[in-house]
Order: structure tokens, then sequence, then C-alpha cells
């Protein structure tokens, strides 16, 4: 039993041309977007409790200079008190 295998040539393979979906770069930048908008108000709540009175009093929209994290663990020990 004689058996030969033809060997084939390689078919070329053609790569398809990307194009660029912008539906789908829409869609994500408006996602970016609310996530930016939705997580703005979080920011500013952690950078607020972590600011001395007097550094809120100066400028409430900075960064604060020092951190103070005696009113979150006081507010933690009420809670679990």
């Amino acid at each position: 039993m004689n058996t030969t295998i033809a060997n084939k040539p390689a078919a070329r393979k053609l790569m398809p041309t990307s194009r660029i979906n912008w539906g789908r770069v829409g869609s994500y930048a408006v996602l970016v977007l609310f996530a930016i908008i939705y997580l703005g108000p979080l920011l500013m709540l952690v950078s607020t409790s972590l600011k001395t009175l007097t550094d809120f009093m100066k400028n409430a929209t900075s960064l604060p200079t020092t951190l103070n994290f005696h009113p979150l663990s006081a507010s933690a020990g009420r809670v679990v008190a």
C-alpha cells in the first residue's frame, strides 16, 4: 500500500484592513466621561475628609497639604461602638 500526500502550496493569508469603529470609540468616550462625572464627587469627599479644618477654610477644592486621619478613625470608632 503506497500512498502519497500531495503537498499543496501554502495559501497566503491576507490580513484584513482594520478600520476604526467610530461608534465604539464614541461609546467608550461617553462611558469615560460619565465615569469621571460619577467619581468626581467621591474623590472630593475623600479629599475633604483628609483635610484639617484650617486647610478646608483656606481652599476647599485643593489637595490636602497634610493628611489628617483622626476624623476618620473617630467616626469609625463611633460606628463600631
